[in-house]
Order: C-alpha cells, then structure tokens, then sequence
C-alpha cells in the first residue's frame, strides 16, 4: 500500500524515475535514488523496486558499477511524460534529490570516520581534501559514541569553519576566525 498522496501506478513511478535521473543529471546510487523517492512518501518500497527492475529490462535505465543511470531512452520517456505527473511531486523528488547528492559530495570531500580505540573509548578522524590533497586531518579520542556522532555531525555541518578555526588556533591568528565563532555558537543562557 501506497502512503497517502504517494504515487501508485507503476507507469507513473516509471516517468518519476526517469525525469529525476534526467533532471540531476548524474548518476545516483539505488539506496540513494529509493531515499529520495520514500523520504516524502512519493513512492512505496515495493513498487519502486518494481518499477525499477522493468526500468532495467526495457533499457530506459543502467546500473554501472552500483551507480544507476537514465538512458536516451528514458530521458526522452521522462521529458515526454513528465507533464502526467502533479508539478509538486516532480518538484519534491528533484528538490530532495539535489540536497541528498550534493550532502553526499560534501560528506566525500569532507569525510570523517569513527573507529572504537584500543583501550576504551572512539578515534574521531576528520579530514578535508581539495582535489585528492588533504587539507586538514584531525585525529581526536572522545569518551563514548555519541560524543563521536556529534563531532561528526558538527564537522559535517560545517567543515570550513572547523577548518578556519584550526587555522587561527594554530596560527594564534584568532582575528582570522572573527565573527564565525561567535556567529555558529549557540546562544548562551541567561544568568540567574
């Protein structure tokens, strides 16, 4: 069963996977084209995975080494078609498709990996590369996971900050940092 307001006819979620593959205009991994397509409750699991294999069969789409691309084929069935689908579904899926891929370019260029320490305790290793050169690359050791998941998610918020503000810690240039600290800092509480 569908969510509510999701797509239901399988032809429909065929044009939907076409005219999104088109309209990025880059590959994208199965799991990221089934995150994009369920996130909002556009499409259900099993029928995109349907729709998906007969896609694959009928030469509208290829996967090539795990990355899932629009043929000629089905950019044309896409572009014809896409005007059966409501503009807000169209909208949505390539809106979130945007932001997942260009998340995930971020993340590449900017990984971080949590790895348990010998002894106790998480190894939190950030790095930013520019063209397959490290920039920067911080190893910190911290008490338990989820001080680790929130280093994470905090570096992968912002990793120009965290490099400016290593930048200025080292260099003892603290002027350089000037306003981005103050500005990404939480609020403080008022005093009692």
């Amino acid at each position: 069963m569908a969510l509510l307001g999701g797509l239901q006819d399988k032809t429909d979620i065929k044009i939907l996977i076409c005219y999104l593959l088109s309209s990025v205009g880059k590959p994208m991994q199965f799991s990221q084209l089934c995150d994009v397509l369920q996130q909002d409750g556009l499409v259900n699991y099993f029928d995109l995975t349907s729709a998906y294999g007969e896609l694959q069969e009928s030469g509208h789409i290829r996967s090539e080494g795990g990355a899932v691309q629009v043929t000629a084929l089905g950019e044309e069935a896409g572009s014809s078609f896409a005007r059966k689908l409501p503009l807000s579904v169209r909208e949505k899926a390539v809106g979130t498709a945007v932001r997942l891929l260009a998340r995930a370019e971020r993340d590449a260029e900017n990984p971080c990996e949590i790895e348990a320490a010998p002894g106790g305790g998480y190894h939190v290793t950030c790095r930013i590369l520019d063209d397959g050169a490290t920039l920067l690359s911080v190893t910190v050791w911290v008490a338990d996971e989820s001080q680790a998941a929130c280093i994470r998610e905090q570096f992968r918020r912002d990793p120009t900050l965290c490099y400016t503000g290593m930048l200025a810690l080292l260099t003892g240039d603290l002027a350089t940092v000037g306003g981005a600290l103050l500005s990404s800092a939480a609020p403080e509480e008022p005093q009692a």
